[in-house]
Order: structure tokens, then C-alpha cells, then sequence
């Protein structure tokens, strides 16, 4: 409108706001430098003013929805990390700051994030030692450029650097003379100056129902660790372990019950690829099904045939003993190994790394850029609860932890994957459902639900199967991709430090 009454109303509609902004100044709270804060005065049940109940919406209340409620809805109190409050009075360089009521009233009712002591060192192990007491040389851990180097400082040419490679990763053998492909007076330096990291088999279980078979190796210092194979339809995925038990204290693993022992090397977890390798390279023994059973489930191949990609791993995770982002460059090192042709050659889209929220290694990983998946171990869609399953939490609380994860899609453009564990009654109620579902309806992302894996000594279960559906419902419904992952291994002790810890106590647990 563009006459003299358009002025009118424009006019009359700025006179009534400079009322109301009068109205909600008078009911404010007012600090001063140095006087006491003023009680806003109580406004009618209704109007939005601080004292008085929900604010009235444009247009009024809808109708049937009956009478506004008397006190406006409480949001739980989330740790989250926020800056200290100005104290009250001029600030250090004599300028009185800004009072915001609402924000003071917040900051005062949310809890303040713990201040936790550093994380103590890891403990070291420099690996086996020669006659000369001097640190064996952990050539699986290394590349081919790498290995050629080393051959050439020995007075060998680079070439015999891949021919290592490919026998320590394709072949391999506890002692370097069966690396007949290489000249005798190489093997003799590789055997006094070199680990070939081969691990001892303690015990090897079987799952009849689904194919998963364990692994329990022992390690060159006598410590132990398991490795995981997995059948799909696909073929064999491998779970690696990063370190020697775990210190994150998740209460629903066994790995951490025993506390950490030291990192793995980049050969170590090298190793457990090509021990599995080996094992699936003789044609008898993948077909033996006390061995390598086949899951009912698994629509395989003719009888005649064996089905492709049957013979080798073809994808990893590392999901297994340990926090993989707590020795990440032993780590990454390891899965630029497994990645080269010449050796186990899996894809970088076919690796994934878990981290159970480790923010600094998070933004790490980012930087490496590589093109692989990050699984972060949420478990819980609120602070209070996740602090009670992933003690982790309360030192990178949620709000830091999704921060970083955006960070990752935003450096690596790859897609997240969420692991929640289905634990009933405790994480699994349709409440939790609809919190996460708001929690990451704006990240891509995909989650995994995965029904707890019983650990003896833990007090907590498994969901019921339609406790799982349900939830997985209501986040699919949020718009939240989501799929339940099968339990695999349920007859032999497939959840993570099991065995490990079985072995070490073989007493009924």
C-alpha cells in the first residue's frame, strides 16, 4: 500500500512494537555493575513473557487443541562444551559487558564439561631383537619402495625389494630361507636383521551356522590377539585387531576388561591378513566345512564350482581389539600394505576403520584423505547415556564428536557409518529411537544396529528382535538410513576379547 493509510499502518505497527519491546524490557531481569538483580514482574499465564507460560502463536491456538499447557517443555541438559561466563562487573579492560538473561539462565543449567588429565603414554614394545640385541627390522610393515631401499642399502638391487614383498604377502613362512625367489646371501641379511612376523595359531573356532570363523594368535613377546573371519555373499571379510586389548572401557566389550597392553605394529596387523590368506590358499582345506563352513543362508555355487572370490580376503575392518585412531600411524601404514597389489590388494573402498570417538584422531584421519569408511561407535543418542556405555564420552562429548564428523565429510566427501549396539532396556527404547533420529537427520551417514553379542561378566542382553525392528523403524521413519546388522558367531566366542579372554582363564566364566 503506498498512500497515506499505508503510512498509517506503518506508523501504528511501529508505535506497537516499540510497546511491546517497553513490555518485555519492564519484565526482564536486570543486573547492574553492582546491584542485585530485579524479579521480572509476572505476566498473564499465556502472553510469552518470562514469567508467565509458553508464548501465545500467531494467530492464537489452534483450535481443538484445548488449553495451552501451564509450563513450556523442558529439554534435557546435554553436555556440551561452552565458553566460561564474563563475570559480573566492568570486564578487565573497564567495559561493562552485555546482559543476556536467557543466555545466563542456559549456562547455568547446563553442566559443565569435566576437565580429564592427559591420557597416560602407551606402552612400547620395539619388537623382537637379533643376536646383536638390536631391534629387528619389521619388513611386512613396510611398501615395496620401502623394502627396496632397505635392499639397497645392503648392496642389492631394488627389484628384490618387490620380490620380498610379494613372498612376505602372498607366500610368507616363519624363517626367510623358504624365500628361495631371493638370492642366498639377501636371506641370510634378512634373517639377521629382519622380523618376518609370523604369529603362533593357538586355537582356530568355527561357526557351523553362519561360516565366521576366529582366530587366537600369539604374538612375538608371548601376548595374544584375535583376528576374525567373516563370511558374506560376497566373499571373506576380515576384523583386524590394532592393539593388544583396549583402555576405551566400553562396558559392553571384553576387550577392555583386561586393560591395554601395547600398540600393534603395522606388520603385526599385516600379519593377520596373510595368516588368514594362507590359510584359504589351500583349494582342501577351503572346502573342508568343518573348516570353512558354508552359511545355509549363502546361496554359494554349484557343487562342481567354487564360488568366486572364495580364495583370499577381500575386505577388512578394523574393528577389533583395540582403538584403531589411538595408533593410527601404525595403522594407516598397515592398510596402505594390504592395499597394494602385489600383496593382499584391497580396496580402499573395501577398508573401514572404527573409532569409538576419539575427536583428535578423527580429524587426523580426515587428513589423510584416503577414500576408505569411518565407523564411529555411537551406542547412545544423548551425553548421560553414552557417558555410562563409552567413558570416552565424557572427555569428547557429543557435541564435539559430530562436529568432527562433519568435519570428515566435509574433508573426505565419504559417507559415515554410525555402529549402535542393541543393549535391552538400556539404548533401545523408542525415545532413544526418535532422540537419534534428531541427532542425525542433517549428517550423511548410515547406521548399523547390531544386537549385543552376550559377554560373560557384563550384565546387559541383547534386544529382543522386535525391540530392534522397532527402532529401526522410527529412524528410518526420521529419515535416517539404517539396517540391522546379523549376528554372526554366536556358537563360538565372536564377540570382541573373548577368546582372547577365555584363553587366558579357562575357568567357567
Amino acid at each position: 500500500m503506498t498512500g497515506r493509510g499505508g503510512q498509517g499502518l506503518r506508523a501504528d505497527g511501529e508505535a506497537e512494537d516499540r510497546a511491546r519491546a517497553g513490555r518485555r524490557s519492564r519484565g526482564s531481569a536486570v543486573r547492574t555493575g553492582s546491584g542485585p538483580e530485579v524479579a521480572p514482574r509476572r505476566s498473564r499465564p499465556g502472553s510469552g513473557a518470562p514469567g508467565g507460560g509458553p508464548a501465545r502463536p500467531v494467530g492464537g491456538w489452534p483450535r481443538g487443541a484445548g488449553a495451552p499447557p501451564s509450563e513450556p517443555e523442558r529439554v534435557p541438559a546435554r553436555r556440551v562444551s561452552l565458553r566460561p561466563r564474563a563475570p559480573d562487573g566492568p570486564h578487565a579492560d573497564g567495559a561493562t559487558p552485555r546482559t543476556r538473561a536467557d543466555a545466563s539462565v542456559v549456562e547455568a543449567d547446563r553442566p559443565r564439561r569435566r576437565t580429564l588429565p592427559p591420557l597416560p603414554p602407551l606402552p612400547v614394545w620395539e619388537g623382537p631383537v637379533g643376536a646383536d640385541g638390536r631391534p629387528l627390522v619389521d619388513v611386512k610393515g613396510m611398501l615395496p619402495s620401502e623394502l627396496g631401499a632397505l635392499v639397497t642399502s645392503w648392496g642389492d638391487p631394488a627389484y628384490r625389494g618387490r620380490q620380498l614383498f610379494e613372498w612376505l604377502h602372498r607366500g610368507g613362512g616363519a624363517s626367510f630361507d623358504a624365500a628361495t625367489a631371493l638370492p642366498v646371501s639377501l636371506r641370510g641379511r634378512l634373517q639377521a636383521h629382519a622380523a618376518p612376523q609370523v604369529f603362533e595359531l593357538i586355537q582356530r573356532q568355527a561357526d557351523p551356522v553362519d561360516g565366521t570363523v576366529k582366530y587366537l594368535f600369539r604374538l612375538g613377546d608371548g601376548q595374544t590377539i584375535e583376528t576374525v573371519l567373516m563370511r558374506y555373499r560376497y566373499g571373506y571379510t576380515t576384523c583386524v585387531s590394532s592393539q593388544v586389548g583396549c583402555r576405551m572401557g566400553c562396558r559392553f566389550c571384553a576387550s577392555t576388561i583386561g586393560g591395554l597392553r601395547r600398540n600393534l605394529s603395522a606388520g603385526e596387523m599385516a600379519e593377520q591378513v596373510a595368516a588368514l590368506n594362507r590359510d584359504l590358499a589351500d583349494p582342501a582345506r577351503r572346502r573342508d566345512p568343518a573348516l570353512f563352513p558354508a552359511p545355509a543362508a549363502d546361496p554359494g555355487a554349484p557343487e562342481e564350482a567354487e564360488p568366486a572370490g572364495f580364495d583370499r580376503v577381500s575386505r577388512l575392518v578394523v574393528m577389533g581389539m583395540g582403538e584403531p585412531l589411538e595408533n593410527l600411524d601404525a595403522v594407516l601404514g598397515f592398510l596402505r600394505v594390504v592395499h597394494e597389489p602385489a600383496g593382499a590388494g584391497i580396496g580402499w573402498r573395501h577398508m573401514t576403520v572404527s573409532t569409538s570417538g576419539l575427536v583428535p584422531g578423527i580429524d587426523a584421519l580426515a587428513a589423510a584423505e584416503l577414500p576408505l569408511t569411518l565407523a564411529v561407535s555411537l551406542h547412545a543418542p544423548n551425553d548421560e547415556l553414552r557417558d555410562g556405555l563409552v567413558p570416552l564420552n565424557l572427555r569428547y562429548p557429543l557435541a564435539e564428536l559430530l562436529a568432527a564428523c562433519r568435519r570428515y565429510v566435509e574433508r573426505t566427501r565419504r559417507r559415515l557409518t554410525f555402529e549402535y549396539v542393541m543393549i535391552d532396556r538400556v539404548n533401545d527404547l523408542p525415545e532413544h529411537a526418535r532422540e537419534l533420529g534428531r541427532l542425525l537427520r542433517r549428517m550423511p551417514c548410515h547406521v548399523n544396529l547390531i544386537p549385543l553379542n552376550p559377554v560373560p561378566g557384563r550384565d546387559l542382553h541383547p534386544s529382543p528382535a522386535e525391540s530392534v525392528e522397532r527402532f529401526r523403524a522410527l529412524l528410518g521413519g526420521a529419515g535416517v538410513p539404517c539396517t540391522v546388522r546379523r549376528q554372526l558367531g554366536l556358537s563360538i566366542d565372536a564377540a570382541c576379547g573373548q577368546l582372547r579372554r577365555r584363553a587366558a582363564d579357562p575357568a567357567p566364566q
